[in-house]
């Protein structure tokens, strides 16, 4: 048996190996870059305007800067997508959109609250300085500057800077592939309206495959099978041929229809350890063949899912190149709590704000087959054998 601190630097030591591979933007939010993204043009790509109005050279219109108006003849009209074509002559006005490129020879646009109008042409009334709401090509960065580090998670910004830049495909870390498998005789699917005396509805399969995509895993199979080694031998020989990851459900007691351990020391899985001195979820066990590890998880719903949610997340979060840090927040105890038993706690609690103070008080009911300890916790505690927690100790609460 280990304890939580061995069995967490077991399961990433014998983590999945990362791998590479293309993705297209466009599915990419919230993957992990693996390559530095360089810029592959210039932004903004050409010199253009920050405001509808005029574009005029700064020669022509100076003294207006004294209050002097000045009027000018409009030549044309540059608008976004459409520029003007041709160089402007001394003492001409080009009419420009937001964002249109600037025209040949000018060098400052006239915003058009700043302007009065007669026919064919503008009175400047107002100027401000030279290149007054002119955005020059390049003034964000240039061709071939650092956009992007390998390492950042991508957000939706990140996707538009890419499109900018016509960056279509980059290089992610992939996500693990996984495979589900339940065990028990006992389990049927849970659309089942309708049980026989004795049966249950397989709630592990469809909450872990939930929290396997959530850390940001592949669920490529799911299988059930009934107590039988035969059938266990069968559904671990097929994870094997595909998965990063098998995680079972059940069937790693000591029961004598628990079949997983013995059957996946038979397939050549290597054991890696086999219970942890913790409840909920003392018979977890470990196995790695090649670069394939097995997790067995106890089949009760609530330590199966604290065994994922404290081991295998942080495993699927570093896999695809995210730190893998739990989530957690410091609160202070609401009363003192003790843990009787020799075995590390991992207690289901609720957070409570009180006076500009965060308290976490233990759910009342921690029983391990009572599903609401978890559906219904905003997170746990880790309480070590025999430790005494004092009212208002402050204690990291993992949040769920």
């Amino acid at each position: 048996m280990v304890t939580i601190e061995q069995a967490e630097k077991l399961i990433l030591k014998n983590a999945p190996g990362q791998r590479t591979e293309k993705c297209g933007i466009s599915e990419s939010a919230g993957r992990v870059l693996a390559e530095d993204i360089a810029a592959r043009e210039d932004s903004p790509r050409f010199t253009n305007s920050a405001m509808d109005g005029y574009a005029v050279r700064w020669t022509d219109i100076a003294t207006a800067f004294q209050g002097i108006p000045i009027e000018l003849p409009v030549a044309g009209e540059s608008r976004a997508g459409k520029p003007y074509a041709a160089e402007v002559n001394a003492g001409q006005a080009i009419r420009i959109s937001t964002g249109a490129m600037m025209p040949a020879g000018c060098d400052t646009v006239v915003p058009v609250e700043d302007i009065e109008f007669t026919e064919e042409r503008i009175k400047i009334l107002n100027i401000r300085k030279k290149f007054q709401h002119v955005r020059h090509a390049g003034e964000e960065f240039k061709s071939g500057a650092g956009l992007l580090k390998k390492g950042r998670i991508l957000s939706a910004a990140d996707i538009a800077l890419l499109a900018m830049q016509g960056i279509t495909e980059i290089t992610v870390f992939a996500r693990p592939q996984v495979v589900l498998i339940s065990t028990g005789s006992e389990l049927k699917p849970y659309d089942n309206a309708e049980l026989a005396a004795g049966e249950i509805r397989n709630s592990n399969s469809p909450m872990l495959r939930a929290a396997v995509e959530a850390a940001g895993g592949t669920v490529s199979l799911i299988l059930h099978v009934d107590d039988d080694p035969a059938a266990t031998r069968n559904a671990i020989d097929a994870a094997g041929e595909t998965a990063d990851l098998i995680i079972t459900s059940g069937g790693v007691s000591v029961g004598p229809h628990d079949h997983v351990k013995t059957i996946a020391n038979e397939a050549g899985f290597e054991e890696i350890f086999w219970k942890v001195r913790q409840k909920p979820g003392k018979p977890m066990y470990a196995a790695k063949k090649e670069n394939c590890l097995l997790v067995g998880l106890p089949g009760n719903p609530v330590s199966a899912y604290m065994c994922f949610t404290h081991y295998l997340k942080p495993l699927i979060q570093k896999i695809t190149g995210k730190n893998g840090q739990r989530t957690t927040r410091t609160a202070l105890c609401a009363n003192d709590i003790k843990n009787e038993m020799g075995r590390t706690h991992l207690m289901r609690v609720n957070l409570k704000s009180e006076e500009n103070k965060t308290y976490f008080l233990p759910l009342t009911q921690q029983g391990s087959h009572m599903p609401t300890t978890v559906a219904h916790a905003d997170g746990y505690v880790i309480v070590l054998p025999r430790q005494l927690l004092r009212k208002d100790e402050e204690v990291p609460v993992y949040l769920f």
